[in-house]
């Protein structure tokens, strides 16, 4: 995963820049949008790698990746794009939001049955313990 900032724009709007997360795999960048006063929620928008544009710090020798995206489309534009801006496609935004996350399809994959050992060994923890307990309030109420 590669840090990349993301210049989001709205049509001809320009909504703020945002630090994401890109996975040149999949060619997706993810950025946690602020949603409430402590929630962010993670838009993912697709990237062309010719969009991605290298700028060189003043003074330090790093370099950073830029991108500009539209809202809209959710896809990454070039430098000077000025067509009229499409409208908002929530099939795509859908698909981009829900359908790529790789943790929700790795938990679904994942999902298993407990096995029977596990279960075994729950079921005796808590059997002990329920012991124990009854143990502990009989020692209290025996009169002495």
């Amino acid at each position: 995963m590669e840090t990349l900032k993301v210049l989001l724009k709205d049509g001809s709007r320009l909504e703020g820049i945002y630090k994401g997360k890109y996975d040149p795999d999949d060619q997706i960048v993810e950025i946690k949008k602020k949603t409430g006063l402590l929630t962010r929620e993670p838009e993912r928008f697709e990237i062309n790698p010719d969009h991605i544009y290298q700028f060189k710090k003043r003074r330090k020798r790093n370099v950073e990746f830029w991108v500009i995206i539209n809202r809209r489309t959710r896809k990454s534009e070039p430098i000077g794009n000025l067509n009229d801006p499409p409208e908002v496609d929530q099939e795509e935004r859908n698909k981009l939001d829900f359908l790529v996350d790789k943790a929700f399809w790795k938990a679904m994959i994942e999902k298993a049955r407990i096995s029977t050992f596990t279960a075994l060994i729950m079921m005796f923890a808590g059997y002990g313990i329920i012991r124990f307990l009854e143990w502990m309030i009989f020692y209290i109420m025996q009169p002495r």
